[in-house]
């Protein structure tokens, strides 16, 4: 039985670029870089959204810290992903102007090894610094109906000022927690 041979990663002579309201499209050189960073989970996170930092999850902030990190500070939501055996790796993320998604991965399925914070997010931070210079930040709206509220992130409820780990959480107005964090009183 003959070993298959691992593909050769190739690269991406340009990009085409089209930003909204901006002029017609723009050629762009790609360059190959080098991304170094710290091993991060693999599930995606919110960047930033309206100023504050919000997780998708309670383990942590490995995408934002990770965009961060890199010089992209301006508001964005995003989601990273892997599949389970590590053959394919994704970043989708925006901002209130512009939507960016990064796919890494081989042709015919061979195992690429990294998560989409690894491979793709460092792709997207780049792209998204280069195509959104020079803009001024703009910040997420949020729309009619949502209400923006406090919480306590041990119980779930309303966070007290004496509470010592609260999140901001998004609702439906009308649907938010009514009833005060017990734990912390």
């Amino acid at each position: 039985m003959r070993a298959r041979r691992r593909p050769r990663p190739h690269r991406t002579r340009s990009v085409r670029l089209r930003v909204p309201a901006g002029p017609a499209p723009q050629r762009h050189p790609a360059r190959a870089e080098r991304h170094r960073g710290e091993r991060r989970g693999r599930d995606g996170r919110h960047l930033r959204a309206g100023g504050r930092e919000q997780p998708a999850a309670p383990r942590g902030r490995a995408a934002g810290a990770g965009a961060r990190a890199a010089g992209f500070a301006l508001d964005a939501a995003g989601k990273s992903g892997t599949t389970n055996d590590l053959r394919d790796a994704w970043f989708v993320g925006f901002t209130p102007e512009l939507l960016a998604v990064v796919w890494v991965g081989f042709d015919d399925n061979q195992p690429l090894g990294l998560s989409g914070t690894t491979a793709a997010l460092p792709i997207w931070t780049s792209f998204m610094a280069r195509a959104l210079s020079g803009h001024e930040n703009q910040t997420f709206q949020a729309p009619d109906g949502v209400t923006f509220v406090e919480i306590d992130r041990d119980t779930g409820k309303l966070a007290l000022p004496t509470c010592p780990r609260t999140t901001t959480e998004a609702f439906l107005t009308g649907t938010e927690p009514q009833e005060l964090c017990e734990l912390h009183r």
